[in-house]
């Protein structure tokens, strides 16, 4: 029972339902009005269900909640701090909120508001993490379930020492393993009832995924072995490793250009110790560059070696969709990595066993069978990053430096399995990362902010300076106004340099423009903007394509689009022109 808040119509006894926001279960209050929900970032709002426009259309702001959006009139801060909107001031006010614990007489719903009190104290508001933590420390000091463990609790009782009968003193209370065994029996009931059904492949899930770094730190895991193995009751007897049924999860993911995650595979190979070789199928050793941008290059060349990766199972998707390892920067979003050392952190061969102490195995069908992955890569060794002050011995790259060459897969069985070996306790739909995700674009625009400025500027440097030369030999014969047009085409030509080597930039700008039937001087408007300009212009693209859908006919689309492309980079109005005639005429030459 939640209490405390100045609007009386939140407070009331919260219990735990089927419907989930983002993964999660959420907690009603019985007449429907009201109800509790994890936000993206982990934290719990309480919010109502129905909400009037201005029109007084009702808006449901359950399917908000469900988009990812924060529509609570309370709201979780901290641990400890909750805050509640007041309408009359329009403001955020902190508030004292209570929790009382009650319970239900039906056995499925039992304590729920012991579920949302823990929740409410846990990192990030995973329900079950709280409660799993909980049972499985105190499970896991049991031997066996005979063995009776003392729990000290304290309560009052009378004191029977002279002048003080008030005072409270601890006292034990004995406690039962099979007590414990049994929450624990009910934790994971209600744990597993949230997962996808036994054997099946699970989809991915865009409106549930969510998963972070930090998240990833936190689940439950245990390191294989006599204490934990009973924890993983053996689905199958005779469960056997099939690399078609991991095939088949990736297929049923979708990459950059919506085919299937396997288009980007080659056959698999098998190699020893039960582990397969899947390349990866743009890969090609002879395109490597020969020079480096590394500091410690020496003449300028580059020196490509094999290095190894262990990705989380949660991560494999998004590797796989943008085509490279991103740097490890921020170890406040649970970023692993050596202080003040940002990059991406890899081992030689000579250390590649101690990729598997960053993967993990996963029960990925709960059918007997365990899977993990590691990546074979390439790496410019003279683009490394000096970690000799660090005293480590993985190798710690800048990100543009390293090359995926190759998925490796490895699934184990109870009898294969080696102790040690860590393992998450379930595939958690709500766990894996969305690579189309805002936040997962907007840590993306982040890193390649530096780079693509520096492509461009080059870009622009380079052209520019051609374009100079030229300008200088022909200046006392040509007209001021042909020097100008000249000027302009040079700098069209530059933007048109820099987003020709930006093949993901020019992908989407084909895809847009031919989907919507929008001609060259969109294509040329588009090619024309500053990378970063166009990635902010693209923030949300389905949500771009739909406004263009939207619209009653191409040329209202062609006028939005070069609307919003004017007032997303204003440069493109003064080169527009010449961008067009150029890409008529050398478009060839310079895509």
């Amino acid at each position: 029972c939640i209490k405390g808040f100045s609007n009386q119509k939140l407070d009331g006894f919260y219990k735990r339902t089927d419907v989930k926001v983002l993964g999660m279960s959420t907690y009603w209050l019985p007449d429907g009005s009201c109800f509790l929900y994890t936000e993206l970032g982990g934290n719990w709002q309480v919010c109502p269900r129905w909400q009037s426009n201005q029109d007084g259309t009702p808006i449901d702001l359950l399917e908000t909640a469900k988009k990812g959006e924060s529509p609570g009139l309370g709201m979780q801060e901290s641990d400890q701090i909750w805050k509640e909107w007041v309408p009359s001031s329009s403001q955020w006010q902190e508030v004292q909120i209570s929790f009382q614990e009650e319970y239900s007489d039906e056995s499925t719903d039992a304590a729920p508001e012991s579920a949302v009190t823990s929740g409410i104290t846990a990192p990030h508001g995973w329900v079950f993490d709280a409660v799993a933590h909980h049972a499985l420390q105190q499970a896991g000091q049991v031997k066996n379930q005979k063995q009776t463990i003392v729990v000290k609790e304290e309560e009052k009782v009378e004191e029977k020492q002279k002048g003080d009968e008030h005072d409270t003193v601890p006292v034990k209370e004995e406690k039962h393993a099979d007590d414990l065994w049994k929450k624990e029996e009910e934790r994971r009931h209600e744990f597993f009832e949230r997962l996808p059904s036994r054997f099946e492949i699970p989809p991915f899930d865009a409106e549930a995924a969510c998963g972070t770094p930090q998240l990833w730190n936190e689940a439950k895991t245990f390191g294989w072995g006599k204490k934990s193995s009973w924890y993983f009751p053996k689905e199958v007897e005779e469960a056997k490793v099939d690399i078609q049924k991991f095939l088949n999860f990736l297929f049923l993911r979708l990459s950059r250009d919506g085919r299937p995650l396997t288009s980007l595979l080659g056959s698999p190979e098998e190699k020893p110790d039960g582990w397969f070789r899947l390349p990866w199928a743009t890969f090609d050793a002879k395109a490597l560059p020969e020079d480096s941008p590394g500091e410690m290059a020496f003449d300028g060349k580059a020196e490509w070696q094999r290095a190894w990766h262990g990705p989380k199972l949660e991560g494999l998707y998004s590797i796989m969709y943008h085509g490279k390892l991103a740097a490890s920067r921020n170890a406040e979003q649970g970023e692993r990595l050596l202080k003040n050392l940002p990059g991406v952190y890899v081992h030689k061969d000579g250390t590649m066993d101690k990729v598997l102490n960053y993967a993990r195995f996963v029960p990925l069908c709960r059918d007997g069978v365990f899977w993990c992955t590691k990546w074979e890569l390439q790496v410019d060794r003279a683009d490394r990053i000096d970690r000799s002050k660090h005293g480590t011995d993985q190798w710690v790259q800048e990100e543009r430096s390293v090359r995926l060459v190759a998925l490796w897969v490895l699934g184990r069985t109870h009898e294969t399995m080696e102790e040690g070996f860590e393992v998450q306790e379930a595939w958690e739909p709500a766990l894996e990362a969305n690579p189309q995700s805002k936040r997962f674009a907007e840590v993306e625009q982040e890193r390649h902010a530096v780079q693509q400025s520096d492509q461009t500027e080059n870009a622009q440097v380079g052209v520019s300076a051609q374009a100079e030369d030229q300008q200088h030999e022909a200046a006392k014969s040509v007209p001021v106004e042909e020097q100008q047009h000249q000027e302009v085409t040079a700098r069209a030509g530059a933007r048109f340099q820099a987003t020709g080597q930006n093949a993901d930039m020019l992908n989407r700008v084909r895809a847009l423009v031919n989907d919507f039937d929008m001609g060259t001087r969109v294509e040329a408007a588009l090619r024309l903007m500053d990378p970063q300009m166009f990635s902010d212009l693209m923030d949300n693209e389905q949500a771009f394509r739909e406004k263009l859908t939207g619209l009653a006919n191409s040329q209202d689309r062609i006028n939005k689009t070069m609307w919003l492309v004017g007032e997303t980079d204003p440069a493109v109005k003064e080169l527009i022109e010449a961008g067009f005639e150029i890409l008529h005429g050398q478009s060839a030459s310079l895509a």
